[in-house]
């Protein structure tokens, strides 16, 4: 038995699945607004069309944040939110690049260890699943 037991855990994974949406709304809504220097930190690392990139990306993100909110297929859009987080952070988040000034190495480390984090909060969705208040397992 859980620890709210019943509903209570159902209300739990709900709220976890919204927080972990969060971050992909959020992220998603940058993307749509076309912010000049995430299109330049794509064009910097030789990414083809970054601005359609940047906008592909943030639909991606949206289904994604859709799909764990609402609990449509969640294990699905987990596993691929945890891929997509885990070549993100290997491709753009290179702290291990000692040409980077050191407060800028220091952020990417944060922010790598943050989305590895996520990463972690997915795998719960993965393995508990999405709880009764979901549309399609």
């Amino acid at each position: 038995m859980g620890l709210l037991a019943g509903w209570g855990d159902d209300c739990l994974l709900l709220v976890g699945r919204c927080c972990l949406a969060a971050v992909f709304a959020v992220s998603a809504s940058s993307k749509f607004r076309q912010v000049p220097a995430e299109v330049k930190m794509l064009a910097n690392l030789h990414i083809p069309a970054p601005a359609t990139v940047e906008v592909v990306v943030g639909v991606c993100e949206a289904i994604g944040t859709v799909a764990l909110v609402f609990g449509i297929y969640p294990r699905l859009a987990s596993i691929l939110l945890a891929i997509f987080m885990v070549v993100i952070s290997f491709v753009v988040l290179s702290f291990w690049k000692v040409a980077d000034p050191s407060p800028v190495r220091a952020q990417k480390l944060n922010a790598f260890v943050a989305n590895f984090a996520i990463v972690g909060g997915l795998i719960y969705v993965i393995v508990a699943g999405p709880g009764a208040f979901s549309f399609m397992n």
